[in-house]
């Protein structure tokens, strides 16, 4: 019984994945001011060790594709705008040739978008965080334009004046100590496609699973607190003669069979 349901979810896991784009996303840090990228600053070392062994392993996979690949550089909003323009460009580049020196990528997966202040990140850490009166900062990060001018195209407002605005600086100042430190960085975020095998007698593609036949009619008549591992998710649905909730097994069984029989060599 334990071998049924855990192989469901191994194929439930890989409907997920195949078919569809996987995205990973890496951040390495900066000291304050600084654009050289510094191995032994924080974790900068395991990460970019993992970014070299990853793509490494992606290009040796022949079911992986590598399709896109994007630098962006962030600096922390207290400095001037000129400013952290330049500096976030610098981290975007640091990072890019340090990759690009040690794994060769091709130019057209290659994207550096725009954005050198990570203002969703910072919203991000402050919703999650315990700062007094978040709920205004969050509103500021999000609703409040980052520049707005008038109708002569002079600068009058920004989010950072805002920010800078609430609790009298107590909300700056408590951001600045606790959440600047991690924005400060370049980002990359690889996008990976999985490439599905196709025919079941072309012999030069690996069979990824072989499903015994009676797999989906005793997979079907399970309970359904059995198949989600008994933690009482099914209250309040339709339960069968024993008291088991069914979840529209049958229903949801018969697209799943129907996607098996795509995806993979059934058995039935």
């Amino acid at each position: 019984m334990r071998g049924l349901i855990v192989s469901a979810f191994m194929l439930l896991g890989c409907i997920q994945a195949f078919g569809q784009e996987s995205r990973k996303e890496v951040c390495i840090g900066f000291p304050v001011g600084d654009s050289t990228l510094d191995t032994a600053y924080g974790d900068n070392a395991t990460r970019l060790s993992e970014v070299v062994s990853f793509l490494e392993s992606v290009k040796k996979d022949n079911t992986l594709e590598l399709v896109g690949v994007s630098f962006c550089g962030s600096a922390s909003p207290e400095g001037g705008f000129a400013i952290n323009k330049e500096l976030a460009e610098k981290r975007r580049n640091s990072l890019e040739r340090y990759v690009r020196e040690r794994i060769s990528l091709p130019d057209g997966i290659i994207s550096r978008p725009e954005g050198f202040i990570a203002w969703e990140r910072l919203a991000e850490l402050v919703e999650v965080s315990d700062m007094p009166h978040k709920e205004e900062a969050v509103d500021v990060l999000r609703n409040v334009p980052e520049f707005t001018y008038n109708n002569k195209g002079v600068l009058v407002d920004s989010r950072k004046k805002h920010l800078m605005e609430l609790q009298y600086g107590r909300t700056w100042h408590y951001m600045h100590k606790h959440f600047f430190d991690q924005i400060r960085n370049a980002m990359m975020n690889f996008r990976i496609n999985m490439i599905r095998t196709t025919g079941k007698n072309d012999s030069s593609t690996s069979r990824l699973f072989q499903v015994p036949k009676g797999f989906f009619s005793l997979l079907l008549h399970q309970p359904a607190e059995i198949l989600v591992g008994g933690v009482g998710l099914a209250d309040g649905l339709d339960r069968g003669p024993l008291g088991n909730p069914k979840l529209g097994l049958q229903q949801l069984g018969a697209l799943l069979l129907q996607i098996l029989h795509y995806l993979f060599v059934v058995d039935d």
